[in-house]
């Protein structure tokens, strides 16, 4: 996770396959069932997120054309920096900013273990989801670079994002939890909007911010041996708003618990942004609980 120092802020990564179809004017109802065996030492939680990442993600690809595939268009918006790269992660960032649509609504009608041997357990999900088909057609005018000083850190180690984009207009910045839960990096209290000049790298914090002791750091869950989580970033030409839908970056050492809500209001955001006014690129970060 990443924390502010004033002080920190806590995130990561989060995301997103048979059968029936029903239709409103505003989105696709999509019913999906998911079937993982963990082994034992998996906690249930975890079993539960990896099985409604993979029903997510099986939904949002039932909308897509059947020429289309995930794999070719992960590319087009995932930053590998680094040699540790996760494809699953790249996966369940594609399914937030797929070209097939957005999840702007969903209900669980049952998650549970439904069979239990010595050392394995599987576990079902069965996911009804409302997918909203994209707005507009993508724009071949607009690129974006997205960097950090370092993608391979330890527990407390400060992060710095780079950003460069070649036209004018405005940057967004979001993190994303292992939970499936989202939280907004900028614009806050602490980092005010950016307004991002063609061919201008910009760093958040900047300099300025960082002499001043503002400081982003990560922070590794102690659970775990090695946290994944993605930084997200989305440049759009014309300024967007309805962002208080969104938990900032704050001081507090903590998790916000709100992963449905928070990954609902990403998705419903950003699939009211037209394809030619944005373009979004993620990067990945490992931290090592050392």
């Amino acid at each position: 996770m990443l924390e502010y120092k004033i002080r920190f802020f806590t995130i990561l990564l989060l995301l997103f396959f048979s059968i029936s179809l029903l239709f409103s004017d505003s989105g696709k109802w999509i019913e999906v069932s998911i079937k993982k065996s963990f082994p034992t030492s998996i906690s249930l939680d975890q079993a539960r997120i990896d099985c409604l990442t993979a029903a997510r993600e099986k939904a949002i690809t039932q909308s897509l054309p059947e020429n289309i595939s995930i794999s070719s268009l992960i590319t087009n918006i995932y930053t590998e920096n680094g040699d540790r790269f996760s494809d699953s992660t790249a996966k369940s960032i594609f399914s937030i900013s797929s070209i097939g649509g957005y999840i702007i609504n969903e209900e669980i009608i049952s998650s549970q273990i439904i069979s239990a041997e010595k050392s394995l357990f599987t576990y079902e999900i069965i996911l009804k989801a409302k997918v909203k088909p994209d707005i507009g057609n993508p724009s071949n005018n607009l690129s974006m670079e997205i960097n950090v000083n370092n993608n391979v850190l330890s527990n407390k180690d400060e992060l710095i994002i780079e950003v460069t984009t070649n036209n004018d207009g405005f940057l967004y910045l979001f993190n994303f939890l292992e939970n499936q839960t989202v939280y907004l990096i900028n614009p806050n209290k602490y980092l005010p909007e950016f307004r991002i000049n063609a061919n201008q790298t910009i760093q958040i914090p900047s300099k300025k911010q960082r002499d001043s002791g503002l400081t982003l750091r990560v922070k590794s869950l102690p659970e775990k041996d090695v946290t994944i989580e993605t930084i997200f970033a989305v440049f759009t030409i014309n300024k967007i708003h309805n962002l208080n839908m969104f938990k900032e970056i704050s001081i507090e050492d903590s998790v916000f618990d709100g992963e449905k809500e928070s990954f609902l209001n990403f998705q419903k955001w950003l699939s009211n942004i037209s394809l030619d006014q944005r373009i979004e690129k993620g990067i990945q970060i490992h931290i090592y609980n050392k």
